[in-house]
């Protein structure tokens, strides 16, 4: 496994090289789609996380592999997050449900 793989965050120069993605590519999906959310650090450089990551590349894979518009990609990983998040919930309430039983 590479450094930059084994990393906690990203600059958007990892993200690129990682992915070979270009770094322009990246900022305007992130302003175009709202679902990439890195934090500044103290020089007001992107920092990205692993879970931005991971989006970036679901991104990359439904505009250049599955040939979605970016609205498109944008609109079926909100979908995807939303039925996680349901499904998270949902699981939280039968743990709870479960931890009351015993």
């Amino acid at each position: 496994m590479s450094k930059l793989t084994e990393k906690r965050k990203y600059t958007i120069s990892d993200i690129s090289e990682l992915l070979n993605i270009e770094a322009h590519k990246i900022r305007y999906w992130e302003k175009k789609t709202g679902l990439i959310k890195p934090q500044r650090n103290a020089n007001n450089r992107r920092v990205f996380s692993k879970q931005d990551l991971e989006v970036i590349k679901r991104l990359n894979h439904l505009i250049q592999e599955e040939k979605h518009s970016i609205e498109e990609a944008a609109l079926i990983l909100n979908q995807n997050f939303n039925q996680l998040s349901k499904a998270m919930s949902m699981l939280t309430k039968i743990q709870t449900v479960l931890g009351e039983s015993e």
